[in-house]
Formats: C-alpha cells, sequence, structure tokens
C-alpha cells in the first residue's frame, strides 16, 4: 500500500470519528507516520509513532530516529532537555520538522513537513467544513531523510 492510498482511505473523516484502531495498526504495519490536528490545541500522531505533542496556536514537532523506533519531540521540550543527548538513546541529534499552523488557509489546523519531503494530504472535515489537513509521511522517506544528515 502506497501513503498516497492510505491517505485516500482516510480522507473527509470526520474529525469525531477519527482514524480507527485497526486502521492505526494498518498505518503502522505499512510503515506510516499520520500526523494532524485535533481539537485547539493537540498535533497527533498515529501509526509508527502514536504520541500527541502540545500544539496551541502552532508548533513545530521533531521526529528522531531512536535506537528504539522513532519518537516526536514539541520544539519546546528539545528546548528543555539539560541532560546529554545519550541519556535519551538518539543515534541523531537532528531530526524531521514538521509544523502545525493553526487557523491556516482556512483549515483551523494544516500540517507541513520541512525540506520538501514527499507526503500524501488528506482532510478531517467537522459538520462538513475543513477542520485539518493532515499528513502521512512513510517511514521508508524518514530513512532516507535522515541518513542525508549524516
Amino acid at each position: 500500500m502506497t501513503k498516497e492510498t492510505f491517505a485516500s482511505m482516510i480522507d473527509c473523516r470526520d474529525r469525531r470519528t477519527g482514524i480507527a484502531k485497526d486502521e492505526e495498526l494498518l498505518a503502522k504495519n505499512e510503515g506510516f507516520i499520520v500526523v494532524y490536528g485535533e481539537s485547539d490545541d493537540l498535533m497527533e500522531f498515529r501509526g509508527v509513532i502514536d504520541d500527541e505533542i502540545g500544539a496551541y496556536n502552532g508548533t513545530t514537532a521533531i521526529i528522531l530516529k531512536t535506537n528504539n523506533g522513532y519518537k516526536v519531540l514539541s520544539e519546546s521540550s528539545i528546548e528543555e532537555i539539560n541532560e546529554p543527548l545519550r541519556d535519551y538513546d538518539l543515534d541523531l541529534i537532528s531530526g524531521l520538522e514538521i509544523e502545525s499552523k493553526f487557523d491556516d488557509d482556512g483549515y483551523t489546523w494544516t500540517m507541513n513537513v520541512a525540506h520538501g519531503m514527499p507526503v500524501a494530504y488528506f482532510d478531517i472535515l467537522e459538520d462538513g467544513e475543513k477542520f485539518c489537513k493532515g499528513i502521512v509521511i512513510s517511514v521508508d522517506d524518514v530513512k532516507n531523510y535522515l541518513a542525508e544528515l549524516k
């Protein structure tokens, strides 16, 4: 399955319905990271990463490759890290940046990836209106991008 096929499968889903557990598992098994905005202050990650970060008024998240998989950190949490990076079991200092914008381009939320990485877009609706422009990212693309940073 391609990221575009998966994105079309969840396109135009109502915010209250969300992504079903079996779809989250499918995304994980296919090697996809699904990113979207929720409520007025959350950036959600499903699939290979199952997490959320605070994103009030928008933020930048950083996806890092660790020795145990992938981890997402908020821009503010990276600034607060005082311990050595080895305590976080990271093998890279740099990561893939994903920006969430609040109240952007007719959507409550839009998600964008820095550096021109290929993504597939999907819409989440609320009461039939645009709520979020989410993205599906392939882990293979993330691996290639992070390898170029080394």
